[in-house]
C-alpha cells in the first residue's frame, strides 16, 4: 500500500508544474520593450493591454496580475466564508498573493516570464508565445 502512494505522489511531481518558465519562449525585444509597464501591470492589470497591443511579455505578465487579482477577491472570499477556519485560510490566501505581487513586479523588472506558483497555467488574457 505504501509502494502504492510513494508510486502516485511521484507521478504527481514528475507530471505537475509549479512554477511555468516562459521566459525562454519570449522574443527579447518584446522583454527589453515592456519591463516597465509588465512592472505597472501588477498594480493595474489593464495597463500592459492598453499600452502594449502587441507585446507577449506585458500580455504574460497582464494575465498574472489579472489572476493574482482574482484569486486574492474571490477565491479569498470564498474562504473566509468557512467557519472557524475560513479567516485563517483566507489570510494566508492574501499572504500568498501579495508575495506574487512583489515577486511578479521583480520578476518583470529582470525581464523573466514566470507564472505564479500552482496557478500559473491559467490563462484569461491572450498571450502567445512562440511554440503554442
Amino acid at each position: 500500500m505504501m509502494q502504492l502512494i510513494k508510486n502516485s505522489a511521484a507521478a504527481f511531481r514528475s507530471n505537475f508544474v509549479w512554477v511555468l518558465d516562459f521566459t525562454d519562449r519570449v522574443r527579447r525585444r518584446d522583454i527589453q520593450s515592456g519591463k516597465i509597464c509588465s512592472a505597472v501591470g501588477y498594480l493595474f492589470f489593464f495597463v500592459p493591454v492598453i499600452m502594449q497591443e502587441d507585446n507577449q511579455f506585458s500580455h504574460f505578465h497582464a494575465n498574472q496580475s489579472l489572476l493574482n487579482l482574482i484569486l486574492s477577491s474571490v477565491v479569498g472570499t470564498l474562504l473566509a466564508l468557512i467557519p472557524s477556519v475560513g479567516m485563517f485560510l483566507m489570510a494566508a490566501m492574501e499572504l500568498f498573493c501579495i508575495f506574487n505581487l512583489f515577486r511578479g513586479i521583480a520578476l518583470s523588472l529582470k525581464g523573466e516570464a514566470k507564472g505564479i506558483p500552482v496557478f500559473g497555467q491559467i490563462t484569461i488574457i491572450a498571450y502567445r508565445l512562440p511554440g503554442q
